[in-house]
């Protein structure tokens, strides 16, 4: 599925703040001098990570346009090209766009390109353009654990309450890393935002 800018336009304000308070805190555990951000679409969040000193790298369609960094088109319904190993990779609120089929591979080949992942992808009767394949977290966290990570939601507890950051983000943010990392909390959650839209 493409989009046009209307639709990148509709959710610039609030990915770039979101980018701004969570980039920190991933940079802070985990210092990434090297990101690749799949899914990029105009590249806010790889751009966070940018300002904050990393070498960011781009990957979606190349129907994209307005990119804020680097930046390689390329169909994600098509294995990931080889551009090489990276500290860090984003892939944020894409998974779920993608076919059913595609999502084991695609986190196979996000755990090819970095060590660790900062994920997020839609739940289960979550609202949003071009969603076909919608999963609990859990879901994904047991394709990150096949490929040998560890995942936690850790992450998206110390944004749970925050309102600059979007409340899906907020939901569904993951970390999954080959270093230990300490779990806390249930997996499969819907937050209280977006608990509210559905009624």
């Amino acid at each position: 599925m493409t989009y046009g800018g209307d639709f990148y336009d509709t959710i610039a304000a609030g990915s770039i703040e979101s980018a701004r308070v969570v980039a920190p805190i991933v940079h802070e555990q985990f210092t990434p001098a090297t990101v690749v951000d799949v899914g990029c679409g105009q590249g806010h969040w790889g751009a966070a990570f940018a300002e904050l000193g990393a070498n960011v790298t781009g990957i979606d369609g190349d129907y994209v346009t307005g990119q804020r960094i680097p930046f390689a088109a390329h169909n994600l319904e098509q294995p990931l090209p080889d551009i090489g190993r990276f500290d860090l990779a984003i892939c944020l609120e894409v998974a779920e766009h993608l076919p059913a089929d595609r999502a084991a591979p695609f986190v196979g080949e996000l755990c090819a390109l970095a060590d660790t992942v900062l994920f997020s992808a839609a739940i289960p009767h979550q609202t949003g353009a071009g969603h076909i394949n919608l999963r609990w977290q859990s879901y994904w966290a047991d394709l990150f654990a096949d490929n040998g990570r560890n995942v936690s939601g850790s992450i998206r507890w110390k944004v749970w309450d925050d309102d600059r950051v979007e409340p899906w983000y907020r939901q569904n943010l993951l970390i999954a890393t080959t270093s230990k990392i300490r779990h806390t909390g249930p997996m499969d959650v819907v937050h209280p935002v977006i608990h509210e839209w559905g009624r």
